[in-house]
């Protein structure tokens, strides 16, 4: 999909599950105006939409706007869609506004987080990084060279991964590692394929540093538990 910003906005993804509000208008390549000046809720990796917009879903982050021109095969394919003929590329202006989190309460847990991490940190008498945009707390512990990766890059990580305890003390055994295997873990950066924070997290490191992210639970698995992680972790 080829698109363009015309505001880059300072917020936040969604994740799978969440309702991505969007202000949007659609046209067909020469014009012709299908839809205009439209407001919606899109639930996230339900698949309410057409995949072009799925995948702008993954993209997107609150305050931005952007012009998309999804091919037909992301689109209707060779079907008629009202005015919409087969195998049209559609044109859509989008402005993702808002996240609906629906029941979870994602300002009351980051803020419950954050002050346990600032608490933590200041315990140890360590004081982070903080970013901006999303306030995810980090240390780097070695600068690295070159540059840091953009969106589709693969990124190429040793990690051990801990929990913070309710008493503000890191859990001794990792709920997961792969130092001691010598394999490295690959994913794609800013795709939405591993939790929020790694993403918002990675977007300061270039090749070769070594860093701490301290992630509240609304940018790691929120309210459900995995292997070694308690909910709201």
């Amino acid at each position: 999909i080829r698109f363009s910003y015309e505001e880059e906005g300072e917020g936040i993804k969604a994740i799978n599950g969440d309702g991505v509000k969007m202000n949007y208008s659609v046209r067909l390549l020469d014009g012709t105006v299908i839809e205009e000046n439209k407001t919606a809720t899109f639930r996230k990796g339900a698949r309410q939409v057409i995949d072009g917009l799925e995948i702008m879903m993954i993209l997107m982050r609150t305050g931005d706007k952007v012009k998309a021109f999804i091919p037909s095969p992301y689109a209707y394919r060779d079907q008629q869609r009202g005015n919409i003929p087969p195998n049209s590329i559609l044109v859509f202006d989008l402005e993702m506004t808002d996240i609906d989190y629906g029941s979870y309460d994602f300002d009351g847990m980051m803020q419950q987080n954050q002050e346990t991490i600032d608490l933590f940190l200041d315990s140890i008498g360590v004081e982070p990084n903080i970013d901006p945009r999303s306030g995810l707390r980090f240390v780097t512990t070695q600068v690295g060279s070159g540059i840091v990766p953009n969106l589709g890059d693969e990124i190429m990580v040793r990690y051990t991964g801990r929990v913070m305890n309710s008493n503000r003390t890191l859990a001794e055994n990792p709920f997961d590692s792969n130092v001691s295997s010598g394999e490295l873990f690959s994913f794609v950066f800013d795709y939405g394929s591993v939790i929020q924070g790694w993403d918002l997290g990675f977007r300061f490191l270039s090749p070769g540093s070594k860093a701490t992210l301290y992630i509240p639970s609304p940018y790691g698995y929120r309210n459900q538990s995995r292997t070694g992680i308690p909910a709201n972790s």
